[in-house]
């Protein structure tokens, strides 16, 4: 079966357009020299302690509690247009790279998508194929692991939250998490597209739910008819990312 690689496009396309921490493709960082795909390096942990999170330390806290996990499984669902898209599997991240493995689902059809040392496997039913990050509609491979790496999303937060509230405490997953509303002003958003920080108004808030190791368990936000909520699991387990075997590469199948 060939799958249309305008889906594919579209598919990942959507996400990218609604991924509203994601910064422009002029702000990504290159390859390492091992090939590894990049990310902007994350900030230190202050030394002294911190008793709460707050506006000023919630996404370098945040961050630096996902590096030090290393490895998580990963769980997307968004509703936009009376359509929604789900997408699954595992991640694996440095200080400075992401490697992932994940399932798309979309329109009743479903495709993999394997991001190892900065090159992108498309695949189904077994058979990969390596695609561009422009024919998926993004300027880099680091644009595509923006919109799936929470590293990044938060990362871009910086210099924008304006509160952090805690809302309570709630098992998300199984896991024991305080939920809080991280508030931001859209216009301090680095790099954000005007088109999408127009559509975020004066302020625009975020759910997050934190683990007592400040790992977020799950963030969501809904705005103009959009809901995006992406879970995090399995913290430090072992995971399994390697590019797809040589027998395995086909063309065509995109």
């Amino acid at each position: 079966m060939r799958f249309h690689r305008g889906l594919a496009a579209l598919t990942l396309g959507t996400v990218a357009v609604l991924g509203l921490t994601a910064c422009s493709g002029d702000q990504s960082e290159p390859a390492t020299d091992d090939g590894t795909t990049s990310a902007a390096p994350t900030p230190a942990v202050a030394e002294e302690e911190v008793t709460g999170l707050t506006a000023e330390n919630f996404a370098q806290r945040s961050v630096a509690a996902l590096v030090a996990a290393e490895t998580m499984s990963m769980d997307m669902q968004m509703g936009t247009q009376g359509q929604t898209i789900e997408m699954a599997g595992s991640v694996r991240m440095a200080k400075t790279s992401m490697d992932m493995e994940v399932t798309y689902s979309m329109m009743g059809m479903s495709f993999d998508m394997i991001l190892v040392g900065g090159q992108v496997f498309m695949g189904m039913d077994g058979q990969y194929q390596e695609v561009s990050p422009e024919e998926l509609g993004a300027d880099s491979v680091e644009d595509l692991m923006a919109q799936t790496d929470a590293r990044t999303q938060i990362e871009s937060l910086q210099g924008a939250i304006t509160t952090v509230e805690p809302v309570g405490e709630e098992t998300v997953e199984g896991i024991a998490t305080t939920h809080y509303l991280v508030t931001v002003d859209p216009s301090k958003l680095d790099g954000a597209d005007p088109a999408v920080v127009a559509a975020m108004g004066d302020s625009f808030g975020y759910d997050y739910w934190l683990d007592d190791q400040d790992r977020t368990v799950r963030m969501s936000y809904s705005v103009e008819g959009t809901d995006v909520s992406i879970s995090y699991a399995d913290f430090g387990k072992d995971v399994d990312i390697a590019a797809p075997d040589p027998s395995q590469l086909v063309t065509g199948l995109f």
